[in-house]
């Protein structure tokens, strides 16, 4: 198996174990509850708290969606062909309708509702849906960007986009919006998701 095979099996486990450690209540599941309920998160006030809240904004979906959306144009129309906006726009579907429903089936509250729990009605934090896909099209903006380039710019985008992803999650950590294991596994599906896209938009 190719190192990029290798790569999505280890995301996809990562997705796997995280999700049985949250439905069994498992060790990380333990640790982050002492550590979110216990006084997690930062007061709304102060650079801390913006810093972070700025940079939450990196996984909104109106705006990096319309952002990826409107870069699958864009491509298509510089290359002269459609293969990048059928690409994109079956990826827009392809990631947000498993996570949909794994999101319904969990049914876990966010840390700010003050406890934790599963299978609660209207409850949608697991897997964190702003760090899957600031990943997943963060990762397609840069290979949107660079699909004419060479190698190493080509990596340094999925670098910067991975780096963005991350600090993602750290900022709905910081700011109690998400639990740990939520943001674990949405890195995990978002970046999985991402390099699929990144796989299927250079196949020409």
């Amino acid at each position: 198996m190719r190192r990029s095979g290798w790569v999505l099996v280890l995301l996809a486990a990562v997705l796997v174990l995280t999700t049985a450690d949250v439905l069994e209540t498992g060790a990380l599941t333990r640790w982050e509850r002492r550590l979110m309920l216990t006084g997690g998160g930062i007061k709304a006030t102060g650079p801390e708290f913006w810093f972070w809240r700025t940079v939450v904004w990196g996984g909104q979906w109106w705006l990096i969606g319309s952002l990826t959306g409107l870069l699958a144009l864009w491509a298509g129309w510089r290359a002269r062909r459609w293969w990048p906006v059928i690409v994109t726009g079956l990826w827009v579907v392809a990631i947000n309708v498993p996570m949909y429903l794994i999101k319904q089936w969990t049914g876990r509250p966010a840390p700010s509702a003050g406890y934790d729990a599963l299978y609660v009605v209207g409850k949608v934090s697991y897997p964190s849906g702003h760090t899957a896909l600031a990943a997943g099209c963060w990762i397609m903006m840069a290979t949107l960007l660079t699909l004419d380039r060479d190698a190493a710019t080509r990596r340094n985008a999925l670098v910067v986009a991975l780096v963005i992803a991350v600090l993602v999650g750290l900022a709905n950590v910081r700011l109690n919006y998400h639990w740990p294991t939520d943001v674990v596994a949405g890195l995990a599906y978002g970046i999985l998701f991402g390099l699929l896209g990144r796989w299927a938009l250079r196949l020409r």
